[in-house]
């Protein structure tokens, strides 16, 4: 009968563990947007106005939050773009002040 109370702690640890590593998972692309973004910021190896390539994104800076980067293709668009991504990819700040 003592087995039968000591198993359910057991058992509600594992389901915890284990709900942890499925909400890590969910959240995982969030977490590095935000590190990636704040890095972004603190290091400032870019700044509003300035063009950029990284890979296939070219464009003009025009804003640089904590998620993402908003870039002004040559073409008009903007575009939204992970901070991820441009934190990964060597950038080339063709504007270098």
């Amino acid at each position: 009968m003592a087995a039968q109370y000591l198993s359910q702690p057991t058992k509600l640890l594992a389901g915890l563990g284990l709900g942890s590593i499925t909400v890590g998972l969910a959240f995982k692309d969030i977490f590095e947007n935000f590190l990636a973004g704040f890095l972004i910021v603190m290091r400032k190896p870019m700044r509003i106005g300035d063009d950029i390539e990284c890979e296939e994104l070219s464009g003009q800076v025009e804003h640089i939050s904590i998620r993402d980067t908003l870039l002004r293709k040559r073409s008009g668009k903007l575009m939204l773009n992970p901070n991820s991504f441009i934190f990964k990819k060597p950038v080339k700040i063709l504007t270098d002040r």
